[in-house]
């Protein structure tokens, strides 16, 4: 096995500051390159950024639902919060142009998950502290991270503000130095720092490569690890289709024998899995034909929500309406002037999704939206 960090990979500059969001400085090696970066960034010549996307009144229904002070409850797992949903939350908050909304929820998030390193613990669940102590699995998710990095880039963008995107590049470090690898000659993303490297394999998430946020890092930071990233997503894209369905895997493991759905995980395609194609569709980094088998199994009636890829065994439940925005966004990524129209329709009829499916809905809207402009 061959294995090196993607600190390690690349030349860096022998210091770094990092400032955490407790406002603790501490040096190590790297990051002065990207705080140069970021200071000639923000000196007043950056172009302002896009205009809203999101309609008030979606969002203001999302908040209403799914937004309690500056968390973002997950209303179909035990209404826990988490980095991931922290990050959708702050996404959505600036597609809508609302900063209010933005700073209370990453206030929360830098306040309550954020851990000293720069990552962001993934779980917390209710409890009477309503704290820190609430988290009840301190281990970071990688896509959390790239979610809630890439928000505050987009947000330092909208707003002008110096300090999102400090924080963004905080986080972006962290990334860098903790859970991007080489392995099997390939850039690879940890899913969390802990938990995921075994003796001769690495075990990935692909709907964790969050690819319109890789582009956004390689824009910021082209001497970073993200288009080498983008690379090796694109090209696990192409090869992990396994069962008779073809569909990539939840959980991919990836080893000296090649790769196959991840035994110590799941070896089904389903409710992560689904995000592959929205976040290639929304990069704009995978052709009609990767999907073929995708479609195939979106014309089944019922469409199943999940997969088993090993013995074939399908949900005995259908797919969500999430997951249905997600197909119609693939199926009309090449029908010029009507992919935003199709998200529309699929965006006001979800009145009973919950906080899964009804982000799915408005990410898939987000992403047509921003490829037809």
């Amino acid at each position: 096995m061959s294995e090196t960090t993607g600190t390690t990979a690349r030349t860096r500059e022998d210091i770094r500051i990092i400032t955490t969001a407790s406002g603790v400085a501490r040096r190590s090696a790297g990051l002065l390159v990207a705080v140069l970066m970021l200071l000639s960034a923000c000196d007043g010549s950056r172009h302002p950024g896009p205009a809203p996307t999101l309609e008030a009144a979606r969002w203001e229904n999302f908040q209403q639902r799914f937004v309690h002070g500056g968390q973002v409850i997950d209303s179909g797992n035990a209404d826990i919060s988490h980095s991931e949903g922290q990050g959708y939350g702050m996404l959505l908050a600036v597609a809508a142009g609302d900063q209010g909304a933005f700073d209370r929820l990453w206030r929360w998030t830098s306040r309550v998950l954020q851990r000293r390193d720069g990552l962001l613990s993934w779980r917390y669940a209710p409890c009477p502290a309503a704290d820190t102590s609430c988290v009840t699995d301190s281990n970071n998710a990688s896509d959390g991270d790239l979610l809630v990095a890439w928000a505050l880039l987009r947000a330092g963008d909208a707003w002008g503000n110096a300090d999102y995107h400090f924080a963004a590049l905080t986080i972006m470090a962290a990334v860098a130095e903790k859970l991007v690898l080489t392995h099997e000659n390939r850039t690879l993303l940890l899913p969390g720092e802990v938990g995921f490297r075994h003796d001769d394999a690495i075990t990935v998430n692909l709907s964790y490569w969050v690819f319109p946020a890789l582009q956004a890092f390689d824009r910021e930071q082209p001497t970073g690890p993200w288009q080498a990233l983008i690379d090796s997503g694109v090209d696990l894209l192409d090869s992990a289709r396994f069962g008779d369905a073809q569909l990539p895997p939840d959980w991919l493991e990836i080893g000296p024998d090649g790769l196959r759905p991840s035994p110590r995980f799941s070896t089904r395609y389903g409710f992560d899995a689904v995000r592959i194609p929205l976040y290639a569709t929304w990069a704009g980094l995978a052709p009609e034909d990767n999907w073929r088998s995708l479609k195939q199994l979106w014309q089944r009636d019922p469409v199943p929500a999940w997969v088993d890829l090993d013995d074939g065994s399908t949900a005995e439940y259908a797919w969500s309406r999430g997951m249905a925005s997600v197909a119609r966004l693939v199926d009309l990524q090449h029908a010029e002037g009507e992919i935003g129209r199709a998200q529309d329709d699929a965006a006001d009829a979800t009145a009973d999704a919950d906080y899964y499916s009804q982000t799915l809905v408005l990410l898939s809207h987000l992403a047509g939206a921003e490829r037809r402009s």
